[in-house]
């Protein structure tokens, strides 16, 4: 290492060993660590911006997931309320066949007593020409 100090700086390596680097070297060395400053700053505003995306995207995310229940609420909301419906309906069909049968037992019932009603009539007017009374 014959240089002057005139054609570079003087650098220590790790075992402290004085080195001496060319301007040229030097202002490479330079450039170097202005473009990993660079690059650190780019990271970092890199970081940023993903650690946002990635904030958004949970965001998104939580409400995919709160409609997604909500549908399934509303469906099986709507399920219930199918289910309860046909369930009136059923009811609504015991009830009038019940009514049904009231009435046609009602009505047997107003034919067995015109039915006995005529009997009853027809006995008296037998007894009535058999007897020859009132």
């Amino acid at each position: 290492m014959t240089e002057s100090a005139s054609d570079g700086c003087i650098m220590f390596d790790d075992d402290q060993r004085v080195r001496i680097l060319h301007v040229a070297h030097r202002k490479a060395a330079e450039d170097i660590v202005a473009i990993a400053s660079e690059y650190q700053e780019a990271l970092g505003e890199f970081d940023q911006a993903s650690s946002y995306i990635h904030t958004q995207l949970e965001d998104v995310s939580a409400e995919a997931e709160a409609k997604r229940k909500l549908a399934l609420s509303l469906s099986m909301s709507i399920a219930a309320q199918d289910v309860s419906a046909a369930h009136s309906a059923g009811v609504n069909l015991l009830k009038l066949s019940l009514q049904n049968a009231e009435l046609e037992s009602a009505r047997f019932e107003t034919q067995a007593l015109m039915s006995m009603q005529d009997t009853f009539k027809q006995t008296r007017t037998a007894i009535i020409e058999l007897f020859g009374g009132q």
